[in-house]
């Protein structure tokens, strides 16, 4: 069960966004491109950390399907699903525990409270219409930015002495974070770039090249403009699940009427299939993909702080390129 998700057909964006900072703050610090090999189990306990959550959230929404294949709770149960990802949550802890690093682990201990206080928040909504992009946002970080953002700064504080470098690994990830989670069109764009087969980068090439799309911003987007078949799981199961999301808020500024639907979390007959609509009708989807490129911009901004390198750039086009992705 715990094998499940790891069979190489996921995104594998963090560990691959981990291994690129690493080299990054390496080459900015010493000018070494080698990697430390506690960086290198950053990377793998930021995957199983992603993945437990995975295989958690499922269990929380009843999900039935995701990757395009039946979820862990749909075939084993729900027990057997939450004892699997404990176990994949507990394995991440013995390899973080083994770096040694009491810096390092301090960082992405907040990683798992932060994953919990994201789901609380997301149970719950604000009346108040100014504070829902607030409650958004924060709910959105704390899911899936945080992990991005304190997995990019544990592999910066392995690296590289600087404060400074520290911070803008931090806030790449976060800003990456929250804006997307990189997918196969630009992948395969940065790997061209990035080098050919065969080279001394030829792995990292191989890697990047396997990655499927994803954006979080985006795949908010996603939902109200994709089919199930490209999105490997069903759409408008946001709106199913109760939850408002940026296309949703953006709309309910045109459509007033939408706000009693957000409060009742979309339960009425007809609820789901009127807020599609009116997220369809008004600017909502254009309003969360500027969104999401003021995410990027920034991120850009805060990695070209570094020192050039091929590594660096590879971040500045995942950055570049994410806005692409079709599912």
């Amino acid at each position: 069960m715990s094998e499940y998700y790891f069979d190489g057909k996921g995104k594998a964006f963090r560990p691959i966004i981990v291994v690129l900072m690493a080299r990054a703050c390496n080459i900015h610090h010493n000018n070494s491109r080698d990697m430390q090999a506690s960086q290198r189990t950053i990377a793998l306990i930021a995957e199983m950390i992603h993945t437990a959550s995975l295989v958690h959230d499922d269990v929380i929404d009843d999900a039935s399907s995701r990757r395009g294949k039946h979820t862990v709770n749909k075939i084993w149960g729900e027990k057997k699903a939450v004892l699997a990802g404990d176990l994949i949550l507990s394995a991440a802890s013995i390899a973080l525990a083994r770096i040694g690093n009491t810096t390092v682990i301090s960082i992405l201990t907040q990683v798992i409270e932060d994953l919990v206080r994201g789901e609380f928040l997301q149970l719950g909504s604000k009346e108040n219409e100014n504070e829902r992009f607030a409650h958004y946002l924060e709910k959105t970080f704390k899911k899936t930015a945080s992990l991005i953002a304190n997995s990019c700064k544990a592999v910066s504080v392995l690296g590289c002495p600087d404060p400074a470098v520290h911070e803008i690994a931090y806030q790449y990830g976060k800003n990456v974070g929250i804006a997307f989670q990189v997918g196969q069109l630009l992948c395969q764009s940065v790997a061209r770039w990035y080098g050919g087969p065969g080279g001394r980068d030829a792995g990292v090439v191989v890697l990047v090249t396997a990655l499927s799309p994803s954006h979080q911003l985006i795949d908010d987007v996603l939902d109200f403009t994709s089919c199930s078949d490209q999105m490997g799981k069903p759409t408008s199961a946001d709106l199913k699940l109760g939850l408002a999301t940026g296309p949703v808020l953006f709309a309910c500024q045109q459509f007033p009427e939408m706000n009693a639907m957000i409060m009742r979390r979309f339960s009425l007959p007809g609820d789901v299939d009127r807020a599609r609509q009116y997220v369809l009708q008004s600017d909502g989807v254009q309003q969360t993909t500027y969104l999401a490129q003021r995410y990027c911009h920034e991120a850009i901004r805060e990695i070209s702080k570094l020192r050039p390198s091929p590594e660096r750039e590879a971040l500045i086009q995942l950055s570049e390129i994410v806005l692409t992705r079709d599912k």
